[in-house]
């Protein structure tokens, strides 16, 4: 991803990193769907795919507003249309001179105008914040991902720690009467099993 040549070629550098954070945001699809994202039809490479806006729609509605900036996401997609589809848009230059342009550089330059060297070359400095951007969405992809993963294996322990205290009452309301303190001290086993484990 971070070969020089594609640092000089400003086309290359962002269409590359689209392709890279279409691809992580399917694989985060398949994490969170728990599916082989290369094998299904919605998110594989296939034509009737999920377009890249598409597929952050869905993880917008995964993500239970958990600080998801939409405008990131759109400023990117911006950008990456532009690139990919307008012969004419050969660098950052290029891009910010056309008219539709001028709130994105203005929300870069909200988001990273702390970040990277001001007085390089310009196109240099665009790119720094378009990967700054790029990252900044990986790093929410990330989070979604994780969230999901943490709440799916709380959810399943959950189970199964039921499950097994289902089974000691059963037990228990076989051999005798359940109590209160009966009870309780059944989950207190139950728990301290599953810590031990």
């Amino acid at each position: 991803m971070y070969n020089i040549e594609e640092w000089n070629n400003t086309r290359s550098f962002v269409v590359e990193h689209s392709v890279l954070l279409e691809e992580l945001a399917s694989t985060a699809l398949g994490e969170i769907l728990n599916i082989k994202w290369k094998d299904s039809q919605s998110l594989g490479n296939g034509s009737s795919s999920l377009s890249f806006n598409q597929k952050f729609l869905l993880i917008q509605d995964l993500a239970n507003n958990e600080n998801f900036n939409r405008k990131k996401i759109d400023a990117f997609l911006y950008i990456r249309n532009k690139f990919a589809h307008v012969r004419e848009i050969k660098t950052f230059d290029d891009f910010y001179n056309l008219k539709n342009s001028k709130e994105t550089k203005k929300n870069l330059n909200l988001w990273y105008s702390n970040k990277g060297d001001k007085k390089s070359d310009s196109d240099m400095h665009y790119k720094f914040e378009f990967q700054s951007l790029f990252f900044d969405i990986l790093n929410l992809l990330l989070k979604i991902t994780i969230n999901h993963k943490v709440k799916f294996a709380v959810k399943e322990n959950t189970k199964e720690l039921n499950e097994e205290l289902i089974k000691k009452i059963k037990i228990v309301c076989l051999n005798g009467s359940l109590d209160n303190e009966k009870f309780n001290d059944l989950v207190n086993e139950v728990v301290n099993e599953r810590n031990t484990e």
